[in-house]
């Protein structure tokens, strides 16, 4: 039996698109009693079952969006597109649909009811009696819809630079790489550097060709390999940061490696104690200290490596008696370690976890500037703020009119000043943004806005209407493991 987080659920999401389509097909071809029909019936059930496992137990739902021609899942686009779903994804253009949502348990003789309005492409909103555990939904309703109920506008990668195909090209290369390498040294075999260091040079390019167009994707705390998009979102905002001082492609490149390969011991640890919920033991803690070390004994293994991106694997949580692993007083750590630590503490701040919520960027840099044991390395914390803003490209805001908006970019050289785009919904539904303006940051605790200041906003927590909701429901239940993320 899979592990709960044995599986890319967006992986998931793709097999269950291909196998539906071709379900749909083979229903209206053969009939349901055909041995073609009942091997997709069988196919399409197995994968419902390991999704059933893969997400939490209070997912029972999938709302699945299309738009442009491709599938979302969870504010992201797919990393596998569907090989065999372009009969669907005809049904959605033709008929202006937004996506679907199915329920995980939907009954046997409701799917059959949406297999024949796929093949017919009668696929249309306000279907009179639609079937049980099934609906087909506008953009509207597909944007609103987040974790199994109707929270606030969700503004999610269809208004976001996640619908960039260059963002979710470089992105996927850059996970697949990693990933191979990963399992290639889980395995004990000799993992070769050169998938990474191409991955490396395509971030690069991409990051001084279209800086605004590559940045870090949000992680959902049951993919299992969190540790992937971690690792790919810290080096994508270390070379975000160093190319303020370097349009070198080559010293680029290195520090791109170090921000791939920096967590590689801690990949390697296993699901047991990345994905766990609750504290860690005193033996699972001591493992997850000893992961830099390890790490850095695994690439020096490795021919090719530059020491560059050894030194970072090792250093980056190396902070004299309050780090680890414990170095000696005269062990000193070069910049590129210390740039790599800052991306990796705010992704850590700014993603989700099994055991933690995510924090909004301000409040991360508040977080960075506030801790003793960062302030020698201050300076890399303001160089990320000017690289990426206070409210990075992407952060849904809000302003003091109660409007909601989208970061599109910044004010040449001031984080403070986030250029904005409000959030239009028409009467029927639909969305679409305003023209861009200038705005200040009111979330920032160590500067106010100018008084002049016609638009002020601050970072919405993309969680907030679902946490006081679990924050009554949990008030009473012991308090889940938290721990600093440095």
């Amino acid at each position: 039996m899979d592990s709960p987080n044995s599986t890319d659920v967006r992986d998931l999401i793709s097999d269950f698109l291909d196998c539906f389509t071709i379900l749909s097909q083979r229903f209206q071809l053969y009939g349901r009693d055909h041995p073609r029909t009942r091997e997709s019936w069988a196919a399409l059930d197995a994968i419902r079952s390991r999704l059933a496992r893969a997400l939490p137990s209070r997912v029972e739902k999938l709302a699945i969006a299309c738009h442009n021609g491709r599938f979302y899942f969870e504010n992201a686009p797919l990393r596998r597109e569907p090989q065999q779903a372009l009969l669907l994804k005809r049904c959605f253009e033709k008929s202006g649909l937004g996506g679907m949502l199915v329920s995980l348990g939907i009954e046997e003789a409701a799917l059959k009811q949406v297999l024949g309005q796929v093949a017919t492409g009668k696929t249309r909103l306000g279907i009179e009696s639609p079937p049980e555990g099934f609906r087909w939904m506008s953009s509207a309703e597909i944007h609103r819809y987040q974790d199994g109920h109707q929270g606030e506008l969700n503004v999610n990668a269809v208004l976001s630079v996640a619908d960039v195909p260059l963002q979710a090209q470089v992105y996927n290369e850059a996970m697949t790489a990693l990933s191979s390498f990963n399992k290639e040294c889980s395995a004990g075999r000799d993992a070769g550097p050169d998938a990474v260091a191409q991955a490396a040079r395509c971030l690069v390019e991409a990051v001084l060709s279209h800086p605004r167009e590559i940045l870090p994707q949000a992680t959902a705390h049951y993919y299992a390999e969190f540790m992937l998009y971690h690792s790919v979102n810290v080096s994508i905002l270390a070379l975000s940061a160093a190319s303020l001082l370097t349009r070198d492609p080559g010293q680029l490149e290195l520090i791109a490696q170090a921000g791939l390969l920096h967590d590689v011991g801690a990949a390697l640890l296993g699901e047991q104690i990345l994905c766990k919920d609750q504290p860690l033991t005193e033996e699972e803690t001591a493992l997850l200290m000893e992961h830099p070390e390890k790490g850095a004994r695994l690439l020096q293994s490795i021919s090719g490596l530059h020491p560059i991106v050894i030194t970072a694997a090792f250093g980056h949580h190396v902070k004299g008696a309050q780090g680890y692993p414990r170095a000696l007083s005269e062990y000193q750590t070069g910049p590129v370690t210390r740039l790599v630590e800052i991306a990796d503490i705010f992704e850590a701040l700014t993603a989700y976890r099994p055991y933690k919520r995510a924090i909004t960027a301000p409040l991360a840099f508040l977080q960075l500037y506030a801790e003793p044991s960062l302030a020698r390395i201050r300076q890399y914390v303001d160089l990320l703020a000017q690289a990426i803003g206070f409210h990075p490209v992407g952060t849904k805001v809000r302003t003091r009119e109660g409007e909601q908006a989208l970061v599109c970019g910044h004010v040449e050289a001031d984080p403070q000043r986030p250029i904005i785009r409000l959030i239009v919904v028409s009467p029927d539904g639909d969305r679409g943004l305003g023209c861009p303006q200038e705005a200040a940051c009111g979330d920032l605790s160590w500067s106010k806005p100018a008084e002049d200041a016609k638009v002020v906003v601050t970072a919405i927590d993309p969680l907030e209407d679902l946490k006081r909701a679990e924050e009554t429901r949990d008030s009473a239940a012991e308090p889940a493991r938290c721990e600093p993320a440095w």
